[in-house]
């Protein structure tokens, strides 16, 4: 398996330095269990071997820090679904199915070369189950820490094969656990700001464009009665406040049928979150040129 991908990618990279075109796009996915997958069936994805086309860097785990992390040997892949790591103290893994699953990655990267085929893409995720924005913050340095530390590993992987990645765009779903706790839910956009602007610095992408967005129906109360409750309105209202150029709301408040349980999108629900978040980065994208 690992000789297999690591061909795949060779020849996608080879194809890449023969064409002289060695500059590609990276996006960033990061967030809580909604960003890895949890819920999403590895069997349920289509193939589609336009992912063989696509980059892929990934760590996911069940806990606040990866020492049960799912990855591939922290090397460069062709996009693919992800095995079930070792369950940590949370005892889950990081997909519910022991085949392994698959993030909004997935319908992002497929949604994008609907559009655009000749675009390249790299996608390096980073996401962890149960965590607030407050794991995430800079100076905790510890999740943000690891998504620097992957991020700056994985550029440093690609220069060594003659590919240097742009930094273009943030996909953060993420906002569940902080909709359920106090102080949390208040200071949610400070925080978001906070992790933003930090990550543009240390890329040195001021441009990064930040595209936010979860799951507003999570709670067996939000699912029922179909609509948030007041902690998930209030982060909701946050990812709105939280505004720019650079900076996009990803639609979330219609995605209440495709949930599989009370807090995670089925494999469907995943692939339209994924389709609807490079929906933005191209609306985006298309106002920034104007």
């Amino acid at each position: 398996m690992k000789s297999h991908v690591a061909c795949v990618l060779g020849m996608f990279v080879s194809a890449m330095c023969l064409a002289g075109e060695n500059v590609v796009d990276l996006i960033l996915v990061a967030g809580q269990s909604n960003a890895v997958g949890f819920d999403a069936r590895a069997s349920d994805l289509p193939e589609d071997p336009r992912d063989a086309r696509v980059m892929f860097w990934w760590v996911g785990g069940d806990t606040t820090r990866l020492e049960h992390a799912s990855h591939f040997n922290h090397e460069w892949v062709p996009l693919q679904t992800q095995p079930k790591g070792t369950p940590g103290p949370k005892g889950a893994g990081n997909f519910a199915s022991d085949q392994g699953g698959f993030g909004p990655e997935m319908g992002f990267a497929r949604r994008l070369l609907d559009e655009q085929p000749d675009r390249r893409l790299a996608i390096v995720k980073v996401a962890v189950n149960a965590t607030s924005i407050h794991a995430w913050l800079p100076e905790r340095n510890r999740l943000y820490g690891d998504l620097m530390r992957e991020t700056n590993l994985a550029i440093e992987k690609a220069k060594e094969r003659g590919i240097t990645l742009r930094p273009v765009a943030l996909l953060w779903c993420q906002g569940e656990t902080d909709a359920n706790r106090n102080p949390d839910t208040e200071l949610y956009l400070e925080r978001l700001e906070t992790l933003v602007s930090t990550l543009r610095r240390d890329l040195d992408a001021p441009e990064l464009i930040a595209l936010v967005g979860f799951n507003t129906r999570f709670g067996r109360r939000a699912m029922k009665r179909n609509e948030p409750t007041s902690g998930a309105a209030a982060i909701r209202t946050a990812q709105i406040q939280f505004a720019g150029s650079s900076v996009y709301n990803v639609h979330v408040e219609d995605w209440g049928a495709q949930i599989q349980n009370s807090a995670h999108f089925s494999s469907a629900g995943t692939l339209e979150v994924g389709r609807r978040y490079a929906e933005a980065l191209l609306e985006t994208e298309a106002k920034l040129k104007r």
